[in-house]
């Protein structure tokens, strides 16, 4: 049994690992089904580097910015595809894809709740719904940014 969300998340990449053997490269997929369909030299090449620690700078929702009492933090897997969220005191685990298109999406399954306060509370529903709402993404600086229907976020290093 884990006794942290690390060793949650351990688990969860051995078991992201083993279910994706053989089809990332068989089938590339659609956005959103969890496959990684970047292809990684490419990204190094062009000196996208979609990997590790980010935080996330900026977020509107219905176009009104979204005031960050803390700063919300991302960690990205890309070799596995999977993500760790941060949006103010719990932890969410999920997974990505993006496609070199410009296409993207985030599914955030579930996580480790705590008691955030109202304001905390608020915050990580916003930038949840912000995750969950991606469809696009682009280049922004030294970061990303990020776009769907009714939310926009940027992440930097």
């Amino acid at each position: 049994m884990p006794r942290s969300i690390r060793d949650l998340f351990g688990l969860l990449l051995i078991a992201l690992a083993l279910a994706a053997c053989g089809s990332a490269e068989e089938d590339p997929g659609e956005p959103g089904d969890g496959q990684v369909v970047v292809d990684p030299e490419r990204v190094e090449v062009a000196d996208i580097r979609f990997d590790g620690d980010f935080v996330i700078t900026e977020v509107s929702l219905d176009g009104q910015p979204v005031s960050l009492a803390t700063v919300p933090s991302l960690n990205v897997e890309t070799e596995f595809g999977t993500l760790l969220v941060r949006p103010a005191c719990s932890t969410y685990f999920g997974s990505f894809s993006l496609t070199e298109g410009g296409m993207a999406s985030f599914t955030i399954p579930g996580g480790e709740d705590q008691d955030c306060g109202p304001a905390g509370e608020a915050q990580e529903a916003a930038v949840l719904e912000a995750l969950r709402d991606v469809t696009t993404w682009s280049e922004s600086g030294d970061g990303f940014r990020f776009d769907g229907p009714s939310a926009t976020f940027t992440i930097a290093r």
